[in-house]
């Protein structure tokens, strides 16, 4: 581009790093062979804090090639074998960038004395999260603590400082993989703002961690599955300030006990209810502050109980239907009174349009509107969505997984987001009609169907951001996809 129509060297640096913030990673690449100043620009510290590093850790050419980098990358992804050279091959690359390194996503082998090591390496560590799967075989672990004395290891876990971890992600698939990590948890335990950990068993004796400080939490997998009540309200006392909770794992009711009592504050709630016992709402009532509940999988439930308060500060929720009567679905409105914003998920072959009907009729008050269809693997024929037309108040609509036509989606002149992440039959015809359907449309996401059909929808809506998922823009080609991005230049096409 000539120079007269675009002065680019005379922007201000501040001015080209955003418009750079804009590129794709391929883009910004080759942005960054222009020159050296567009290179500092296109990977400036700011922009770095959107990309992640991954070390080639098995391919020493690459791991040199790193080696040579000006780039001050801040996020990093290494998985890691048992072989102690390539981990000081990743000790090496680290010292690169060690002072910036703000997150570290490790997968593989690591044992305490190596998680110590990167610890320190990284001075301004802020998260770290380890992904282990290794065997559970302790004759193969030729690295492991056991070589060190245990007087010297626990000075070591002891002099650990990381004063700027605050997140922390465990995942393990063994007892061995528990023994590396638990004494480091323990000795980051006490700063940790957000805790997310997943046990394919019950490694961890849950009893010994204590989070004071942490104001999310994420529990997944078996690490709850213990018939012991007092390890679980040992463990769940520990919290004080927490804020955001999801329990996507095998909960007892005993766990929602403690954690409500001792954390009345919590303003999101995430688990999956009892499948076969009443869901607990006379606990739920103590969070006088919660506003976002998720209750996992939800049936037909003659006992939700009517006696307990109403939940008034409840504004979003989110649950998976099965088989559930428009009663149980009343009972849970009483429940609940203020939902604005609502995600479903329907399952077990359970009719959508029944099951829509039912969240439709009894939540008429709703903004915003996520349904999903995971009721069955097999395509279903084309869904009427007219039930949507209660929802007066709706501005937001996301469809997942459903097959419909325009004649089956009701016109409103409120809405103003726009999703269809599933099969819609839509031609150029339907996309002048969707236009008229919705004419207050501000953003709108689906397959592109035709380039004329997305013409002649931003014809008649200028101002609404027109969004082509990366799969369906693949068969288009490059002049296309130009042509679009020149129709809606708010939001490119990716």
């Amino acid at each position: 581009m000539s120079n007269k129509v675009f002065p680019s060297e005379d922007l201000p640096e501040e001015v080209l790093e955003h418009i750079f913030s804009f590129l794709q990673l391929s883009d910004r690449k080759s942005a960054s062979l222009v020159c050296t100043k567009w290179e500092k620009l296109t990977f400036s510290r700011r922009i770095l804090r959107k990309v992640v590093l991954n070390i080639p850790i098995n391919n020493i050419d690459r791991m040199f090639d790193l080696r040579k980098t000006k780039r001050r990358y801040r996020n990093v992804f290494v998985i890691l074998d048992r072989h102690e050279f390539r981990f000081q091959m990743l000790m090496i690359t680290l010292n690169l960038f060690a002072a910036y390194v703000e997150s570290l996503r490790c997968v593989g082998h690591l044992n305490t004395k190596q998680l110590c090591m990167l610890l320190r390496r990284l001075p301004n560590l802020q998260q770290l999260t380890v992904g282990i799967n290794v065997d559970d075989d302790d004759d193969d672990d030729e690295d492991d603590d056991d070589d060190e004395p245990l007087e010297d290891f626990s000075l070591q876990i002891e002099s650990l400082d990381a004063p700027n971890v605050t997140q922390l992600g465990i995942r393990l698939s063994a007892p061995a993989e528990a023994r590396n990590v638990l004494p480091v948890m323990r000795r980051l335990a006490p700063q940790l703002k957000n805790v997310n950990l997943y046990s394919t068993g019950y490694f961890i004796p849950l009893e010994q961690l204590q989070f004071p400080k942490a104001e999310v939490l994420n529990i997944g997998g078996n690490l709850c599955n213990t018939e012991n009540d007092w390890v679980l309200r040992t463990f769940f006392a520990g919290f004080k300030l927490l804020k955001e909770v999801r329990l996507d794992s095998n909960i007892q009711e005993i766990a929602l006990d403690v954690i409500t009592s001792a954390c009345p504050a919590i303003e999101l709630l995430k688990f999956d209810g009892p499948r076969f016992n009443p869901i607990p709402f006379h606990l739920l009532g103590r969070l006088k502050y919660l506003k976002t509940l998720g209750l996992g999988e939800v049936n037909d439930d003659p006992d939700i109980s009517l006696q307990c308060s109403p939940l008034e500060s409840v504004e979003n929720l989110s649950l998976d239907l099965s088989e559930c009567e428009e009663s149980s679905i009343g009972r849970l409105r009483y429940l609940l009174p203020n939902i604005i914003a609502m995600d479903v998920t329907l399952r077990d072959d359970w009719n959508i349009e029944k099951g829509l009907g039912h969240v439709c009729q009894s939540f008429q008050g709703l903004k915003r509107l996520e349904i999903s269809d995971n009721s069955t693997w097999i395509p279903k024929s084309s869904i009427s969505l007219l039930a949507v037309e209660h929802l007066d108040q709706l501005e937001e609509l996301t469809f997942k997984n459903i097959r419909t036509q325009i004649v089956d989606i009701p016109p409103n002149p409120h809405l103003k987001r726009l999703v269809l992440k599933s099969h819609c039959w839509l031609f150029n015809e339907d996309m002048l009609e969707l236009a008229r359907q919705y004419p207050n449309l501000r953003y709108f996401e689906h397959e592109p169907n035709t380039i004329q059909g997305i013409a002649a929808f931003k014809s008649q809506l200028v101002n609404c951001a027109v969004h082509c998922r990366p799969h369906a823009t693949n068969i288009i080609s490059r002049h296309d996809r130009d042509f679009l991005e020149n129709l809606n230049h708010r939001t490119p096409l990716i």
